[in-house]
This record gives C-alpha cells, structure tokens and sequence, in this order.
C-alpha cells in the first residue's frame, strides 16, 4: 500500500485559510523574508519598527548579491575556507591540549620526530600570522583575542 501524497498549500491557500487580505498575506511573506538575526535586531531596539516598515525591509537594507562567479572569486572563496579551518584546528588543538594538559603532549612528541617537526612548522606560522596580524593593526583586536568562555 503506498502512502497517500498530499499537495503542498500555496501561500494563497494558507492566506486565505488564516481569513488574510491580501495585502496582509503579502505583508507576512515580505516580513518572512528577513534574516532571522536582522530580525530579532530590528524588533528588540529600541524603537522597533511597526509591520509596514518590516515588510519594507529588504527593499530598505539591500543584500549584496553575487552577479557571478569567475575563477579568481572562487579560490579567494576556497583560501577564505581554508583559512577558517586552519583556525578551527588551531582552536581545536588549544581545547584538547587544555584539557589532557601540556606534558603528555610532550611525551607523545618525543617518541614522534615527524610529529615534532609539524609542531616546530606550526610555531613558525604562529609567529607568521602574530607578524600579520601587527602589520595590519589586528592584534589584540577585540574578536581575535581567545574568548574565556567555554
């Protein structure tokens, strides 16, 4: 026996079962489309805006939009990911030495030379990237310092 296969409601039909006008159904849809997180922004200030404004937002607040994706776009995309996750991993490694403790991370390495000198390239990109980051005024900026929160 097959299941039974239900057509999905189109807006038009949910509005008009929710008794909405259909400017108001517009109005929902419009509000729908805003950012979750420019959502929340707009409605916990201090003055938020009322339903007529919100339905205007993205009319007011634009997104930049990719007209098109060429080869030079797509790998200052694939360095941007690679470098976030070059990040995570440093992170990650902070964390995990954290919690076993710096000393039995020493005796791993000791019995591992091609280990050591991961680690030795590793301090050398540390100071690479504190270096960077001096030069472009970066350190000790408030979101690149390690947060102390867990």
């Amino acid at each position: 026996m097959t299941p039974l296969a239900f057509a999905p409601q189109s807006r038009t039909m949910v509005a008009q079962e929710a008794a909405l006008s259909a400017h108001k159904a517009r109005t929902a849809v419009n509000i729908a489309a805003i950012p979750e997180a420019e959502f929340e922004a707009a409605v916990e200030s201090k003055r938020p805006p009322d339903t007529t404004l919100l339905s205007q937002w993205n009319k007011l607040h634009p997104r930049e939009r990719v007209r098109s994706v060429t080869e030079g776009s797509l790998v200052e995309i694939s360095k941007s990911v690679f470098a976030g996750r070059a990040l995570e991993g440093m992170l990650e490694f902070e964390k995990s030495v954290t919690a076993c403790g710096l000393d039995v991370v020493v005796e791993i390495l000791r019995g591992h030379t091609r280990k050591l000198e991961r680690v030795r390239r590793g301090i050398g990109l540390a100071f690479r990237l504190n270096s960077a980051l001096d030069k472009a005024g970066l350190r000790g900026y408030p979101m690149l310092r390690p947060s102390t929160s867990s």
